[in-house]
This record gives structure tokens, C-alpha cells and sequence, in this order.
């Protein structure tokens, strides 16, 4: 579904279904605004590689590898792992059940609500604030740092913990909650 202006979109499906290709052209002052669907069976390994657009996740269960240079990604109710890259767009997941989380982005804003305790959390945010909700019933192995943000940590920091923590700023906030 979608809109354009210009030389038409193309959509490519490979033969095993295992790759879509979205191709849009801004020649000669053309526009593109494309919308996709897909579902996918629980387990897949889904790798999303975004110019720039908006993604959204919901109710996945796969091994997500989500990557946009100017869109933002959201993920509603997620299990299974997520690595989440981009340049300019916020990052929102919320309702997660994903054993790790991995996001790395230039300029946004990273919201992570987790049910269930992660095994693994790591967020690099160059600038833009990052909020963390994590279930206050167990401890994490934390390290958080922002060169000129504030950090408040609010879950118990246990060095001896196997759940490990990582979040990183050169200019935002750093919130570590508790859920």
C-alpha cells in the first residue's frame, strides 16, 4: 500500500520467498511512500535493511536485525532478540519479552519496556535520551555512562549478576528503572 510520484515502485519477491526488495525512485522531484505488511513464522531470523523509512514491529518472535539511516523503529511485544541500528529516528520498545536488545543510534530517543528480564541489554545513543524499564525482581550487571547527561539508576546493580546492562551517551539522559 502506498503513494508516489515519478517512476513507478518496484517490489521483488525471490523464488524461496526468503528476500523482498522495495526500490523506490526521487528522480525528477519524485516522491515514494510505501507501506508493506509482512508476518512471519515465530523463530525466523528477519533482517530489515531500511534507506530511510519508518519500521514497526509487533508481536514478533523472531531474531530481528533492524537497520534504517533516517526512520524510526518500533517494536509492541517482542520476543526472541532485537539489534536495532539507526542514524536519525527514535527507538520504542515497549511490552518486550526479548532475551537480548541491542540498539546503536546517532540521533533519537530510545525507550526500552521489558516484562520479562533480559539477558542482555546494550544501547549506544549518541545524542538523544535513553529510558530504560527493566521488572525490578532482579539484579543487573550495570554500566551506564553519559559524557553531558544525567544518569539515575534505579534497578540493583549486582557486578555478580549474568544479566549484563550497557548503556552509553555523549549527550542524553540516561534513565535505568524499574518496572
Amino acid at each position: 500500500d502506498g503513494s508516489y510520484r515519478g517512476d513507478t515502485p518496484t517490489v521483488d519477491i525471490s523464488d524461496d520467498g526468503s528476500t523482498i526488495a522495495v526500490e523506490c525512485s526521487y528522480r525528477k522531484r519524485g516522491s515514494c511512500d510505501i507501506g508493506l505488511e509482512l508476518r512471519v513464522p515465530a523463530g525466523s531470523i528477519l533482517d530489515i535493511d531500511a534507506a530511510a523509512g519508518d519500521v514497526e514491529l509487533s508481536d514478533v518472535d523472531v531474531q530481528a536485525s533492524v537497520s534504517t539511516s533516517a526512520g524510526s523503529v518500533t517494536a509492541r511485544g517482542s520476543a526472541g532478540t532485537l539489534d536495532i541500528t539507526t542514524g536519525f529516528g527514535d527507538v520504542d520498545i515497549t511490552d518486550a519479552a526479548v532475551s537480548a536488545v541491542e540498539v546503536d543510534t546517532t540521533f533519537g530517543r530510545v525507550a526500552l519496556d521489558s516484562r520479562v528480564p533480559p539477558d542482555s541489554v546494550r544501547v549506544q545513543n549518541m545524542q538523544g535520551d535513553s529510558t530504560i524499564e527493566l521488572p525490578a525482581a532482579d539484579f543487573y550487571d550495570v554500566e551506564a555512562t553519559s559524557e553531558k547527561g544525567d544518569v539515575d539508576i534505579d534497578v540493583v546493580d549486582d557486578p555478580n549478576s549474568p544479566r549484563s546492562v550497557s548503556i552509553t551517551s555523549e549527550d542524553g539522559r540516561i534513565s535505568l528503572q524499574r518496572r
